[in-house]
């Protein structure tokens, strides 16, 4: 999960970037799902992102590193 604050009037610019990014991520990397924006209800500069990839196999660390 990612956390982003954005200037007053640089979010519509943001969350463009941000759609073409998730784009071609998704479609760059297998497995990959592209992500999911939240915008907070608090405050309207606080954005939210989460990845999407798909699960890691039954029976695998989910850290390769463990």
């Amino acid at each position: 999960m990612y956390r982003w604050t954005i200037k007053l009037g640089h979010e519509d610019g943001f969350l463009r970037n941000w759609d073409a990014g998730t784009r071609r991520i998704r479609e760059a990397f297998a497995g990959s799902y592209g992500s999911m924006m939240l915008r907070s209800a608090k405050n309207r500069q606080h954005f939210y992102g989460i990845g999407r990839w798909r699960a890691a196999r039954r029976g695998m660390p989910r850290n390769p590193a463990s």
